[in-house]
């Protein structure tokens, strides 16, 4: 599945998400420009979807996402590859060694490195490894990470065993929010209003990640000056939807 075809199927699962926790009734319609085309209140409204996300934010996007995908890569084709000959799903756990430089590391070789490590040991079923530098048949692994933690699942769970990291979370603060929308809202707005008669934003915070993993004890955000006529913030796997104010 390419890269777009996975920002739609994520997109259409935060969507439906949105439906089903919000208590608004309105009707999924279809969509790709907007990401949605909903019906409320008898009135097609455009839904639009973007990440929120923590820390600093670059040209291509959050920094600390992009870090995130780089180590992710590294572990799934390494997972891949194990499962395809072993048959046996497994969840993947890693520290990184703290001098690993994404910008000059290839992630393929890194990832072969550690499946040829995995590729040593044969997990039963819910059957927990850790790995270190003191373990045996280490070697290459200790330059790229620190620690590692294997366990063995049944078939059933593979598609299903998220890993959820809740170590940080940082402040929903308004300017993040600002930031979040102001791409969707100055390149896309104008082109959605000829389309529907009403447009809104769903801000998501994927909390499975430190990336985008806030605190939700106390959220006050100031009322946000929009082009949207609703926002709303969905935070997962909390399952909470908070409606911003705009004007």
């Amino acid at each position: 599945m390419d890269n777009y075809s996975i920002q739609k199927k994520r997109e259409e699962f935060w969507i439906e998400l949105f439906h089903k926790v919000s208590g608004l009734n309105f009707k999924i319609k279809s969509g790709e420009s907007p990401d949605c085309i909903i019906e409320y209140k008898s009135e097609k409204v455009g839904l639009e979807v973007a990440d929120i996300f923590a820390g600093k934010i670059g040209k291509k996007g959050s920094l600390l996402k992009a870090k995130e995908q780089f180590k992710e890569s590294i572990l799934t084709k390494a997972k891949e590859q194990y499962i395809s000959k072993l048959l046996r799903p497994i969840r993947l756990n890693t520290i990184f060694s703290s001098n690993i430089n994404s910008n000059k590391i290839d992630p393929t070789y890194v990832s072969q490195i550690l499946y040829e490590f995995l590729d040593k040991i044969k997990l039963k079923e819910w059957e927990k490894i850790r790995c270190s530098e003191s373990s045996e048949n280490w070697g290459n692994m200790s330059k790229f990470f620190s620690s590692l933690h294997i366990l063995g699942l049944p078939n059933k769970l593979e598609n299903y065993w998220t890993s959820i990291d809740f170590s940080f979370a940082s402040t929903i603060t308004k300017e993040l929010l600002i930031t979040a929308k102001r791409e969707k809202e100055e390149k896309l707005l104008k082109i959605y209003k000829r389309k529907v008669s009403k447009n809104w934003l769903l801000l998501v915070s994927d909390g499975r990640f430190p990336s985008s993993n806030f605190d939700i004890s106390n959220i006050n955000i100031p009322p946000i000056k929009s082009g949207f006529n609703k926002m709303f913030l969905l935070l997962y796997p909390y399952n909470i939807v908070q409606e911003l104010e705009v004007y």
